[in-house]
């Protein structure tokens, strides 16, 4: 994945196929996993679709807990189809903290592309407030520092209901609205959205 236009949170990673995962168990609080994603060869003849060439992945991190706080950081690097060479590089942190029927959320990563050299950095805040025990009031702000030549720095602020109905299911209602700089062509600059759904946790 290339840095230069990612998301707010920088850009996205999907479970990886051909992979392998170790948790270790927990010692005081503390706890590590390790997963590692074999590189994946193009198959221009593979079934039902093309396999498309991947570099390997390694994701290393560490988490602590200690009754209401909880912490963690990880390193997640992608290497390029071409052995020894590396992709992408990125670094999350994060931290909760629950207080008087919140809990605060602090997000931060940076990240590089090797080959194209660009980088980014960005943070995300947000809280959610227990108003009853089945109502909670959310709200989260977050940007993204884009380092490349097109400078696509982006913003975005969201606000929002939960209602519980179990504890798996939701109902929700969510305002968001994101910003874009230096936007070219067709690309949108402002984003407003407002959502209504259910939501079940499995």
């Amino acid at each position: 994945s290339a840095v230069g236009n990612p998301g707010v949170t920088g850009v996205g990673h999907v479970r990886n196929s051909n992979s392998l995962v170790y948790s270790t168990p927990m010692f005081s609080g503390f706890s590590a996993q390790l997963g590692y994603a074999f590189k994946t060869t193009a198959d221009a003849l593979s079934l039902p679709a093309a396999t498309t060439a991947a570099g390997d992945i390694t994701d290393i991190a560490a988490n602590y807990k200690n009754g209401p706080f909880r912490a963690g950081v990880s390193f997640y690097t992608v290497g390029a189809t071409t052995s020894g060479a590396i992709k992408n590089e990125q670094t999350n942190l994060y931290a909760q903290y629950d207080i008087f029927g919140a809990t605060l959320y602090l997000g931060a990563h940076t990240e590089k592309a090797a080959v194209t050299g660009n980088k980014a950095d960005g943070m995300n805040l947000a809280v959610k407030y227990a108003l009853t025990p089945s109502v909670n009031l959310l709200a989260n702000f977050g940007q993204l520092n884009d380092k490349s030549v097109n400078n696509f720095d982006k913003k975005i602020a969201a606000v929002g209901a939960q209602y519980m109905l179990s504890k798996n299911t939701s109902l929700y209602a969510r305002y968001v609205d994101e910003q874009n700089d230096n936007t070219t062509g067709t690309a949108v600059k402002k984003v407003q959205t407002t959502l209504f759904g259910m939501q079940t946790n499995f």
